[in-house]
């Protein structure tokens, strides 16, 4: 059994509908479209981060991330961003969102 390719089998969302998911404050294009998750240095075009401690800024301003969940106190920062109270909460449920995507085999009508 073939397993989908990864553009097929990707769920897409886009930034506001991930900011309600969260109870975020959205920041900048909520119509941007998110495929996934990664990490502040690994994230790329399409890709959602996020960042939780105020002293890792640094490491904001390097990321290739299309949006970044951030605390709610960071300062203004030139990128699309989902604001909240919780990044670490905020993380959690962008995550499950994305991974609870449901697998179908090719060549099977659900």
């Amino acid at each position: 059994m073939t397993r989908p390719d990864s553009d097929s089998f990707q769920k897409k969302t886009t930034l506001a509908e991930i900011g309600a998911l969260v109870g975020g404050i959205v920041e900048g294009n909520g119509s941007l479209e998110i495929l996934g998750m990664s990490s502040l240095e690994d994230a790329g075009e399409g890709q959602l981060s996020f960042l939780a401690d105020l002293k890792q800024v640094s490491r904001l301003e390097k990321t290739r991330a299309a949006a970044v969940i951030v605390p709610s106190n960071l300062p203004p920062f030139p990128k699309p961003l989902i604001r909240t109270s919780n990044p670490y909460a905020a993380y959690a449920k962008v995550q499950t969102f994305f991974s609870s995507r449901s697998y179908v085999p090719l060549g099977i009508d659900p």
